[in-house]
């Protein structure tokens, strides 16, 4: 049996990873003078994947601050990327070596060498380790710059003093001349009110760029390929299908293709094969949907499935009152639900869509 070549549950590299060379060249520009760049775009769409593969040969902090509620959890973030930094580079330092004796064996006892051992013990000022762990390696980068990514970065707004931590945290990357930082997020709304309002603490420290999905001309001969190189094609029509179900979101492409693969047979994959790949989909989340609209009021979840029929590009119109059955201060209400929520979310042009299609279809068909 073949293995299926997409995949869509994790951080995407290798042979799943569609290079974007424009993207990855102007990223490397930034990092080499030194910028401060903030990227934002919805999840799934490859910001991750596209930092990692621009930045494969410049030295990296990369801190995942996704869930983080306290500063110690902030540290313990930036403890965990450097010790995940140390631990390739020290893998390095054992190949090299490696090659040099010829092959000769290495005691494994090398490694630990090369590890970040912090103290986890208790820490009287949080801040004041992670300013020592930037200051090192700002220290470490004179002779070539490296680069410190932030990812999910608006989760600091989830800080108990989340002011006070980030004025502080730009009083520190201002004197660094050595590292460029990278601001990545996935909630809009959030990034802009930490890098556009006046108030700011990152107010214009940085060059903004937002991140698009992979474009068509690109995605569709990528995902034809791949089911080719597995001895199926796609018929005529059948990624248009795709391309409207999942609004060309990278991740969510990846998804339906890895179903479509699962659910056909050799040989040409047919409008009926992404039906049935789509209610694959529907068994596969179904635990997920129904815990996500037990959550919601009867209310919310007529107004839910009003944006699934109506779509979202005018926030509140008469079809949506129509549909639901209620009147648009009430919308208004479960619309700041749903975004909080994370069900929906707003594009940089205003439109509402949800973070899910297949949530979306699925409501559009119960109705």
């Amino acid at each position: 049996m073949k293995q299926n070549p997409f995949f869509f549950s994790g951080e995407i590299s290798n042979y799943n990873y569609i290079p974007r060379l424009v993207l990855e060249e102007k990223l490397l520009e930034w990092v080499a003078s030194g910028v401060k760049v903030r990227i934002d775009g919805d999840r799934r769409i490859g910001k991750t994947s596209l930092i990692k593969s621009s930045l494969k040969n410049t030295t990296t902090l990369f801190v995942d601050l996704s869930a983080v509620k306290t500063e110690e959890a902030v540290l313990e973030a930036m403890e965990g990327a450097l010790h995940r930094k140390n631990e390739k580079l020290a893998s390095e330092v054992i190949d090299k070596v490696g090659r040099a004796l010829e092959g000769k064996s290495i005691k494994a006892g090398l490694l630990g060498e090369y590890s970040l051992n912090i103290a986890t013990s208790k820490r009287l000022d949080c801040f004041t380790e992670i300013e020592k762990i930037l200051d090192r390696m700002n220290l470490e980068s004179k002779k070539e710059r490296a680069c410190v990514v932030f990812d999910e970065f608006q989760e600091l707004l989830g800080l108990p003093d989340p002011n006070g931590f980030l004025w502080k945290l730009r009083s520190i990357t201002q004197r660094h001349t050595n590292l460029c930082y990278i601001f990545s997020g996935s909630r809009r709304r959030e990034m802009i009110a930490l890098f556009a309002d006046s108030k700011a603490a990152f107010y214009k420290q940085t060059i903004h760029f937002s991140l698009q999905p992979v474009e068509r001309k690109l995605m569709e001969p990528w995902c034809g390929s791949l089911f080719r190189k597995n001895g199926k094609s796609l018929e005529a029509g059948v990624f248009d299908k795709i391309w409207e179900v999942t609004h060309g979101k990278t991740g969510d492409i990846q998804k339906l293709c890895h179903f479509l693969f699962e659910n056909s047979d050799a040989g040409e994959v047919s409008t009926s094969d992404l039906k049935v790949a789509l209610r694959a989909i529907f068994r596969a989340d179904h635990q997920i949907n129904t815990l996500l609209l037990r959550g919601l009021t009867a209310i919310q979840q007529k107004v839910l499935k009003a944006y699934a029929i109506v779509g979202g590009k005018e926030r509140f119109n008469a079809d949506i009152s129509r549909i639901s059955g209620v009147g648009n201060g009430t919308i208004k209400t479960c619309l700041n639900t749903f975004l909080n929520k994370l069900i929906l979310f707003e594009t940089e042009d205003g439109e509402i869509c949800f973070d899910d299609p297949f949530l979306c279809l699925l409501l559009q068909q119960d109705y």
